[in-house]
């Protein structure tokens, strides 16, 4: 019987992260730890993917492949890599040249990936999660559409369309239409970035909702409070979480009213009964900020449609790298 190799690969816009399974058609034989690295470029992911492969499994062909990138990827052909130097583009082919295997590999967003941990949790029953909101009563209805969100390095968005039990996942670039108002501090902010940033015509959710876009928050809150100090983004979380600087506090704030505005937009065009899940590393890290934050007053702060958005259960994913373990569950359940 022949030995098959899965391989499933979540490149992100910092981090990559790449797991494989070794097994047959009857059992799994083992499973390989999490490798993870930094990587920016076409050269810096080869190396990344070859190097994990022949530590797991020296010599040995894939069998099926799942490999999901930050950033729209197009006719699953083809991404171009905005968060890294160059903003190189890659391709299906390129990863052929790699020993992906031309028929039995999907070439995917990144949150497409998630959608399919999602669909692994949900068919395993897993309680990998935190429940920010229930409804008081549960609707009785077909639709059972699903929506999950990762807001981190960039802020990915997709639907799991359910109707009658058949699925179809729906990868979204929404995150980039120009973002409203919020508030007064929001505005000061608006017209801060509109002088540090004069090639921009408008401002998206992306720019706020993003490590970047953190990193340009609390900068613009730091000019306005008098300060003018610029940390990355780990500082800022790190300082907000631990409650060490009221202007990082405010920053993270705004990221997650801004996560929940989106996400009440989406879910008024998606109505996902089945859930709001929210995914992700720096939402895993963030978890404590996120349990005492707005986020779930944003998402319902609609006064037309406050009632059909308290319809819809609202998670905190907590399973970890759950990218690479959808694309693994993809693999073996053959969804090539």
């Amino acid at each position: 019987m022949k030995t098959k190799l899965f391989v499933s690969v979540d490149v992100g816009g910092t981090h990559s992260r790449l797991r494989a399974v070794v097994g047959d058609d009857e059992k799994l034989q083992r499973i390989s730890s999490l490798f993870k690295d930094k990587v920016s470029s076409r050269k810096e992911l080869e190396n990344f993917i070859k190097d994990s492969l022949q530590e797991f499994c020296p010599g040995l062909e894939i069998t099926r492949a799942v490999v999901g990138f930050a950033g729209a990827v197009i006719d699953h052909q083809e991404v171009q890599m905005t968060n890294w130097q160059d903003r190189p583009r890659l391709t299906k082919k390129d990863l052929e040249n790699w020993g992906f295997p031309e028929e039995k590999m999907l070439f995917l967003n990144d949150m497409e990936l998630a959608a399919y941990g999602i669909l692994q949790m949900i068919e395993q029953r897993s309680q990998e999660f935190i429940t920010l909101y229930s409804p008081e009563k549960q609707t009785k209805t077909h639709l059972q559409n699903k929506l999950v969100i990762a807001p981190g390095t960039g802020f990915g968005t997709v639907t799991i369309m359910d109707h009658g039990g058949k699925k179809q996942i729906l990868p979204s670039e929404i995150q980039h239409i120009q973002i409203p108002i919020l508030n007064k501090k929001h505005e000061e902010i608006l017209e801060k970035f509109k002088n540090d940033f004069p090639e921009k015509k408008y401002f998206s959710f992306e720019d706020f909702v993003s490590g970047k876009g953190l990193v340009d928050s609390y900068y613009a809150l730091s000019v306005l409070a008098g300060k003018e100090e610029k940390i990355s983004a780990a500082e800022v979380a790190q300082k907000a979480l631990t409650k060490q600087d009221e202007i990082a506090k405010q920053s993270l704030a705004l990221f997650y009213s801004f996560v929940g505005r989106l996400v009440q937009a989406m879910a008024l065009a998606l109505q996902p009964y089945g859930g709001i899940f929210i995914a992700g590393a720096s939402s895993l890290s963030n978890k404590n900020f996120i349990l005492e934050s707005n986020l779930v007053a944003e998402i319902h702060n609609c006064k037309v449609r406050k009632e059909l958005l308290q319809k819809f259960p609202i998670y905190l994913v907590t399973k970890p790298a759950l990218n690479v373990s959808g694309g693994l569950w993809a693999c073996e359940k053959n969804k090539l």
